[in-house]
């Protein structure tokens, strides 16, 4: 976990790097950049909750050598993280 945040802290310095829905500009760099960040931030945010749940998953179920995760645990992130995408996505598109 610690990696990926780093890894995540250190590509939110270059957003000129990523690849864009809509073409670069000089009028909409400064706002396409930001989002781009804040998007990046977002997600950074929902990867290492995920990490964190499952660590403290893992350490409720360690005396109990049984690790029990919920069925829609999965299913729900993955949508948490497609609904950030989408968001970003419609974000970019307006600006």
């Amino acid at each position: 976990m610690l990696i990926i945040y780093g890894l995540f802290t250190i590509l939110e310095r270059y957003p000129h790097i990523y690849n864009y829905v809509v073409e670069i500009i000089d009028e909409n760099a400064e706002a396409q950049y930001t989002a781009a960040v804040r998007f990046l931030r977002i997600l950074k945010l929902e990867i290492c909750l995920l990490f964190s749940f499952v660590i403290q998953q893992i350490i409720a179920s360690s005396g109990v050598h049984s690790l029990k995760i919920s069925f829609w645990f999965i299913p729900v992130f993955i949508l948490a993280i497609f609904i950030s995408i989408a968001i970003y996505i419609r974000q970019s598109l307006k600006l």
